[in-house]
């Protein structure tokens, strides 16, 4: 892994230039990273075509497989190169990765100037996981699977470009986090806990930004890891953990750091495949008590998850769509606010109800997680 260059193609189009965008993957499972590096495709990729006088003549995003062509009919004879850069377009959605150390500079990677349709040429770009761009190109990847998700759903208008900040050995005070205020992602890259190939914390973030822009969230934000918290951060914390399980669609959510593994499973909800007491009910026993993200996040999975013999309980299955979609709802004016002062997890419920979910149905996902709310007598 490492190369970059053109081929000629013997046998191809000398007014087309091909070629393709691809990185290391860091594949990991319940028990950390394997060692094992994984070449990609890097999709969505913004792969520019300029000339060696500065102008940007064409502009491609990489497919499924990272590949991408440029037309050169016209310009026989033009000296041009070609830019890759860590921006996407997806729909009406756009997203860039920027690096931290330097205000608003992507990441880029840039070819050898070149002679238009002196050879078909094949333009490859193979970045490993050690540098900066094959971390970068990670994280373009896995915004584009879920800016590609949230297309499911009609948005409306669309919000201002959604930025992602990382560098390798750069910090945050919040480690990673999602600012409604500025639309950016801060994604941690330190040593101790480097998130450039946590799939699942970049996605969570990127729920935050969903939930901000597309849903309603009234979270004061702060500390909720490994605590119970106050109603309206544990749903939009929980809320943000499942869109990342249903983005990936598996109910196990990893971060890995130096410190070793955190693991979620969500539709068990137990933590390092041991339950906890904590996992379930409120400490008030109402629903105006604290409670954990997992308990939110455990009853929105068994909610969209298929019914299972093995889950006598769960009967609901909301797909992707309605998932989306009841969120969506949540932006309508006039909604009662039942629950704690803000948008918490009994007011989702009742986007659910009024969407058609049966209420027993509902009721018996609340009664494993002893979550003490009643929808039917």
């Amino acid at each position: 892994m490492g190369e970059m260059g053109f081929d000629i193609l013997p046998d191809g189009d000398p007014q087309r230039l091909q070629g393709v965008v691809r990185y290391e993957d860091r594949p990991y499972s319940s028990a950390g990273f394997s060692g094992e590096l994984q070449e990609r495709g890097a999709r969505g990729v913004a792969v520019h075509l300029f000339s060696t006088r500065g102008e940007k003549l064409q502009t491609v995003y990489s497919g499924a497989e990272g590949e991408f062509a440029f037309s050169l009919a016209g310009l026989v004879g033009e000296r041009l190169y070609v830019e890759l850069e860590s921006r996407s377009q997806v729909g009406a959605l756009s997203f860039e990765v920027q690096d931290a150390r330097r205000a608003e500079a992507l990441y880029r990677q840039r070819s050898e100037p070149f002679v238009a349709a002196e050879h078909a040429l094949f333009w490859r770009v193979a970045a490993p996981a050690s540098s900066e761009l094959g971390a970068a190109l990670h994280i373009v990847d896995v915004a584009y699977d879920a800016l590609v998700m949230m297309q499911r759903i009609p948005l409306g208008a669309s919000p201002p470009p959604l930025r992602l900040r990382w560098a390798p050995s750069y910090t945050f005070s919040c480690a990673s986090c999602f600012s409604a205020e500025l639309q950016t992602i801060s994604l941690g890259g330190g040593a101790d806990d480097p998130d450039e190939f946590d799939d699942d914390i970049i996605l969570h973030e990127i729920g935050h930004y969903f939930l901000s822009n597309f849903s309603r969230d009234s979270s004061p934000g702060g500390s909720h890891r490994d605590r119970r918290v106050i109603p309206t951060l544990a749903y939009t914390e929980g809320a943000a953990y499942f869109f990342a399980a249903m983005a990936h669609g598996s109910p196990a959510i990893v971060d890995v750091s130096a410190a070793g593994v955190r693991f979620i499973e969500l539709d068990g909800v137990s933590q390092q495949g041991e339950m906890r007491e904590d996992f379930r009910g409120t400490s008030t026993g109402n629903v105006f008590g604290e409670l954990r993200e997992e308990v939110v996040a455990g009853i929105l999975w068994d909610s969209f998850d298929p019914a299972s013999a093995a889950e006598a309980f769960d009967q609901v299955q909301l797909d992707t769509e309605g998932m989306l979609r009841l969120w969506t709802d949540l932006r309508a004016e006039g909604l009662a606010d039942r629950g704690a002062t803000g948008v918490d997890l009994p007011d989702w419920l009742d986007r659910a109800l009024a969407s058609g979910v049966a209420p027993l149905a509902l009721q018996r996902l609340l009664d494993d997680r002893a979550y003490p709310l009643r929808l039917v007598d």
